[in-house]
């Protein structure tokens, strides 16, 4: 992962970028919780009582930021948050020159107070760095009598200068806010830019002796219900805040445009492109069996796979700066930014053009601004454009077919680096219907001693093709049961056996299970009756949402249910009617057919990607109640009568 070296920014930013949680130190401040109005505990698990970020920019390089934090943690969910656990990251670039936290009962009684000593002092682990200078203090509050309250105050210096706290005054679900205020100082010849979103604000502004100090303030925000469909920087105020000109190590940039910053990133990748010249020679063997540019991109990929191992490095500035190729080719390992630089390093020397690629990876990260040029990235991959078509290639998996569109980076603005240019806004493909399906078919027989028998056949690729990836690559035969168990709808079955086949060529994936249950799956009584479960459940499903919600991904999924009935399928007929419903979200359709012996019940699920308004959010939520109804409902054989 492509860790970003600010102390406020790097372990949270993955989850919840730009989030520097900060607030300034008050005084006299009633902590009981009988202060908090009814209307803001609605919907909350948490409340925000304060926070306040007090800013100072001394140069290019150097700021100080103070900051405190009051959070009532109504309940136990409260607590999901992990804002009870309290975490400062520092580094070569950053220093913590303070940090304390004091809890409070449901009465504003101070129950405990720790300072800086208290604070447990280890190394900054993310579990797959294989060396790091990254530290933090961490101290975890287990009060456990709710509600609760924890103030936290701190005091850091820091030498990064591409970065300047953000404002994120809320940054989790059913968390309510009752005042923020940010303020930044700087001296008038240093420029920055600050843009908000989800509110419209004017700062308040001051100058002393050449120092310029703008203020923002709000409160009073209600709690945002927890929803898959709602994406948290759409519905929450924050804001963006970036320097134009900075300095990071020996290194001068410019963020005045995405160009210049990535003539920046240009600056710092230059002379790592480096192999000895029999490397070089034996690289170019690999290639020269390929009758395409396409085969060539794949040997090369495939090499790169089977040679090297993701680790992270994150010494000095190397949260931005990536290994030269030459030491990746010797060790064999390297971070995102290594494997993408090697990776473009064998292509080059082979006549590949391609572009090292900086990316806001993960699906609950925020959007890229392209409006608001900003170091705002986590991770780092590779664009190769070739004649008709662009790949892009991850190169910290070992598993991935060449130019796989996976979840972690598709649909979404990225910069190329471009040597000679700079940094250019693209877009990644979004995955749609053809490649982003799953297609599943279930037999179901009885045994001779009356058990159920269940084979599964399952088609996946697109988002659908992860899970199974991550199985096949990197668990054991019991390990891989268990995490089946975990998606199976079919709760009352053992798992006999579970294969996998990968078609790296076809980016396809097919899962092939076997089952046993000791019940018959049908119930003879008078009338035959089949009580059908479908072995997966890709449903999409919120309660409500407050501003309009969002669908990300165009997906298909058809599954078909087939049931031996051998001699009970002579003279019944079925009961079920077929069913369809066309919405402009998606559109399901399910049908029941009698062949020969066997019944089959077919499902097909279209769900349309895109953003829709809050009115027919209760359209789309009968849409969904009425598929999984009818999905299950029962299917009745009657005798025919003569």
């Amino acid at each position: 992962m492509f860790l970003l070296k600010s102390s406020f920014f790097i372990k949270r930013f993955f989850i919840v970028p730009f989030l520097f949680s900060s607030v300034n130190v008050s005084a006299g401040n009633d902590f009981s919780v009988s202060f908090i109005p009814d209307s803001i505990k609605e919907n909350a698990d948490v409340v925000t009582r304060i926070h306040t970020t007090k800013v100072s920019v001394l140069s290019t390089q150097n700021y100080e930021v103070e900051t405190e934090e009051v959070y009532t943690f109504l309940n136990q969910n409260g607590e999901k948050s992990k804002l009870n656990i309290i975490r400062e990251y520092y580094d070569s670039f950053s220093q913590i020159v303070d940090i304390d936290a004091t809890i409070y009962d449901a009465y504003g009684n101070q129950i405990r107070h720790y300072g800086k000593v208290k604070f447990d002092d280890v190394i900054a682990f993310d579990g797959a760095s294989l060396v790091s200078d990254q530290r933090m203090l961490v101290k975890r509050i287990d009060y456990g009598i709710f509600p609760y309250t924890i103030s936290i105050k701190k005091r850091i210096r820091s030498k990064n200068g591409m970065y300047y706290p953000q404002w994120f005054p809320i940054s989790e679900y059913r968390m309510a806010l009752m005042k923020s205020t940010y303020s930044i100082s700087i001296p008038e010849n240093i420029i920055y830019n600050y843009k908000t979103y989800n509110l419209r604000i004017e700062p308040t502004i001051e100058k002393i002796k050449g120092i310029e100090t703008k203020i923002f303030k709000i409160e009073n925000i209600k709690a945002i219900d927890d929803s898959p469909l709602e994406k948290l920087d759409k519905v929450v105020p924050y804001m963006r805040i970036s320097p134009i000109e900075f300095v990071l190590d020996k290194y001068k940039g410019n963020l005045k445009s995405w160009k210049s910053f990535g003539e920046f990133i240009c600056l710092l990748n230059e002379g790592r492109q480096d192999l000895e010249l029999s490397d070089i020679s034996n690289i170019k063997k690999i290639a020269d069996s390929a009758n395409s540019i396409h085969e060539k991109v794949d040997l090369l990929y495939r090499y790169m796979q089977s040679q090297t191992r993701y680790v992270g490095i994150q010494l000095g500035i190397g949260g931005w700066q990536p290994f030269n190729a030459k030491y990746v080719h010797k060790n064999k390992y390297g971070d995102c930014k290594a494997l993408s630089n090697y990776m473009m390093t064998l292509l080059s020397v082979c006549g590949i053009s391609s572009y090292y690629t900086l990316v806001m990876a993960g699906d609950n990260s925020f959007e890229v601004d392209t409006t608001f040029p900003a170091a705002h990235f986590n991770h780092a991959f590779l664009m190769v454009p070739i004649e008709n078509d662009t790949l892009w290639l991850e190169c910290t998996s070992n598993t991935y077919p060449t130019g796989f569109k996976n979840t972690f980076t598709d649909n979404r603005y990225v910069m190329a680096v471009i040597p000679g240019y700079g940094g250019k806004i693209l877009k990644t493909r979004k995955l749609d219907f053809k490649d982003n399906w799953l297609k599943t078919t279930t037999k179901f027989s009885n045994t001779e001693n009356g058990n159920t028998f269940c084979k599964i056949i399952s088609l996946k690729n697109g988002q659908f093709y992860d899970y199974p990836n991550y199985l096949k690559y990197h668990l054991n035969s019991n390990e891989k049961k268990e995490f089946l168990k975990s998606k199976l709808e079919l709760k009352n079955f053992t798992i006999k056996n579970y294969d996998i086949e990968d078609n790296r060529l076809a980016h396809l994936i097919t899962e092939k299970i076997e089952l046993v249950n000791s019940n018959s799956y049908i119930n003879d009584n008078g009338s035959t009756i089949i009580n059908p479960i479908f072995p997966f459940r890709p449903y999409l499903f919120a309660n409500r949402v407050s501003k309009g919600f969002f669908i990300k991904r165009n997906y298909l999924v058809e599954d078909s249910l087939v049931f031996t009935l051998g001699e009970r399928a002579k003279g019944r007929d079925v009961s079920i009617k077929n069913i369809s419903e066309y919405k402009s979200f998606g559109n399901f359709e399910l049908k029941v057919e009698q062949k020969d012996a066997n019944l089959v019940l077919y499902r097909k699920i279209q769900i349309n990607a895109g953003e829709y308004n809050t009115d027919i959010f209760q359209d789309y939520k009968r849409f969904f109640n009425k598929l999984i109804a009818e999905s299950q409902e029962s299917i009745i054989l009657k005798q025919t009568k003569f």
